[in-house]
């Protein structure tokens, strides 16, 4: 194994598995909840069901096709197709008509000059 200058990263999920409501709601956390409360089965919130339970589904979430993006964007877009926006790019200003995101969810915009892909930048007007 490599050495690195880089610090790890270290990533982590919590689970609230049997806490009640009342519980939540006595630690200030109304939006909170957990899956009794949800209403899970008691025989499903053992500790290592659970974990088996998510290993599972990331192990599927892992192994699954990536989502095509650009088809998922085109569902929850602000904009419509066709839509003129215009984009501040690093002091450079684009004006087009909105075609939605590339697969790896950089903008198109249709422009005078033909298509262009704005990788950054602030929607300026719309």
């Amino acid at each position: 194994m490599e050495s690195s200058t880089q610090p790890p990263v270290i990533a982590g999920i919590g689970i609230n598995i049997s806490t009640t409501r009342a519980a939540l709601d006595a630690a200030g956390l109304p939006e909170a909840t957990s899956l009794a409360v949800a209403g899970a089965a008691p025989a499903s919130l053992g500790a290592d069901a659970v974990l088996v339970t998510v290993l599972e589904e990331l192990d599927a979430g892992l192994s699954a096709p990536p989502p095509d993006l650009a088809a998922a964007f085109a569902v929850v877009a602000a904009h419509r197709i066709g839509e003129e926006i215009t984009v501040d790019e690093s002091g450079r200003r684009t004006t087009g008509a909105f075609l939605g995101v590339t697969g790896d969810g950089f903008l198109r915009l249709r422009t005078p000059a033909g298509e262009e892909t704005v990788v950054s930048g602030e929607i300026a007007s719309f």
